[in-house]
């Protein structure tokens, strides 16, 4: 196993172009204090398709086309941290969480700011008949993308996604504020706020959405679509 460190000042950190990560299975990569703006117009910010696990803490990725695409299509499983990172104004999309050949992913965005983009942050199971997308949300916020806050989308025969959104909030949204579509899409909201959206929280398509029963859902043009399940505090 090796270990492979990218660190900026983030005042000086400017990267140039993309970053692509595409690493052994059993390396580690981490990504602190980065820059990546449309100088030089990068498709994608970070690219992540193979690596034992990726940490990106303390960056802002802004004005390009999508923000990180985390798409490992080989490896047993592949682990992504974010933290304390801007995504922003990115039309191609925030966050996408996508993986391919049955790779099992898990990936977990604390302190992440996905405004201004396509969309916020997105699970798909699409690319996969099998494997597992764990997908966990903590204090961050989904604001003003043009469609959707938080999305898991993964229909019958497709990996199965569970996404949970906690402590966090999702805010003007024009579709969505948080959106689970299809029979393998799992989602589970706890202590969330869901304000401003086209609509505030949905379950669509055969999806699963559960809600502790103390999130805000408020103020949407229309505040929810479907049927949440509730789910007991343990």
């Amino acid at each position: 196993m090796k270990s492979i460190t990218i660190i900026c000042d983030s005042g000086e950190g400017r990267i140039v172009g993309s970053v692509d990560i595409s690493a052994a299975a059993t390396d580690v990569v981490y990504l602190s204090g980065l820059n990546i703006t449309k100088f030089n117009n990068p498709t994608t910010g970070i690219t992540i398709t193979q690596a034992a696990s990726v940490t990106i803490a303390d960056t802002v990725i802004r004005g390009i086309g999508a923000g990180i695409s985390f798409t490992p299509s080989s490896g047993g499983s592949v682990a992504l941290y974010v933290r304390n990172t801007v995504i922003s104004s990115n039309n191609n999309g925030g966050v996408l969480i996508a993986p391919t050949n049955g790779v099992a992913v898990s990936a977990v965005l604390d302190g992440v700011a996905a405004n201004g983009n396509t969309f916020g942050v997105k699970a798909d199971g699409s690319g996969s008949t099998s494997g597992i997308i764990d997908v966990e949300v903590r204090d961050s916020i989904a604001a003003k993308n043009n469609n959707n806050g938080y999305i898991a989308t993964s229909n019958a025969g497709q990996a199965e996604i569970r996404f949970k959104i906690t402590n966090s909030s999702a805010e003007n949204n024009g579709a969505y504020g948080a959106v689970a579509t299809g029979a393998q899409a799992f989602m589970i909201l706890d202590r969330s706020s869901l304000t401003g959206n086209g609509t505030g929280l949905a379950q669509l398509n055969g999806s699963t959405v559960g809600s502790y029963g103390n999130n805000g859902v408020n103020f949407n043009a229309n505040n929810i679509v479907g049927t949440i399940t509730p789910v007991g505090l343990h």
